[in-house]
């Protein structure tokens, strides 16, 4: 590659080995048997935030070892290298977007309360967007939020949230306008 600077480096090389092996060691061996029961544990995230793997496109004062998206893509790589996809989604729809939402758009406080524990693996979230009628559009979201005092009163539909179930926090796609 002429000219061009390699997106990896040694660091990323050696952090690349260490997801590697939590892949092997925390996922794989048990991938037939999550995605058999459609049954995730909820200790693998504290386990997967103490490995360092929701951390690297996030900023040290959250808790984070980044901006490092070169990092972030080893993380994205390796977890792909593993059989248990149901897994593989319930760690991407957290990190990749409750945690990203929270970071790229929430309040110094709810990057206290949300993102600083989503990190670390203690708390979980997810991303509320598809909508019965809508799907993914983000564009065509009907659900509003509209201003109750000083609170926000969630009125509308979402389905197939990722973690939904299981979640301690889940970002929701709302309108709080007619506006598009």
């Amino acid at each position: 590659m002429s000219g061009l600077d390699p997106i990896f480096s040694e660091e990323h090389d050696a952090y690349r080995e260490t997801v590697r092996r939590f892949v092997t060691r925390e996922i794989d061996p048990h991938a037939e048997e999550w995605e058999t029961n459609r049954d995730y544990p909820r200790e693998l995230f504290t386990k997967a935030g103490a490995a360092g793997l929701f951390g690297a496109k996030f900023d040290e004062r959250w808790g984070g070892t980044g901006p490092d998206y070169a990092a972030e893509a080893v993380v994205v790589e390796e977890l792909s290298r593993s059989l248990s996809f149901g897994t593989v989604s319930d760690l991407g729809a957290h990190s990749q977007l409750a945690s990203l939402y929270i970071d790229r758009f929430g309040t110094e406080d709810q990057k206290e309360r949300y993102l600083r524990p989503s990190i670390s693996g203690d708390l979980l979230g997810a991303l509320a967007v598809t909508e019965p009628g809508a799907g993914s559009d983000v564009d065509g979201v009907r659900t509003k939020a509209v201003r109750d005092g000083d609170e926000w009163v969630i009125k509308g539909s979402k389905l197939y949230i990722t973690n939904g179930s299981w979640a301690d926090y889940v970002v929701v796609a709302a309108r709080n306008s007619d506006e598009p």
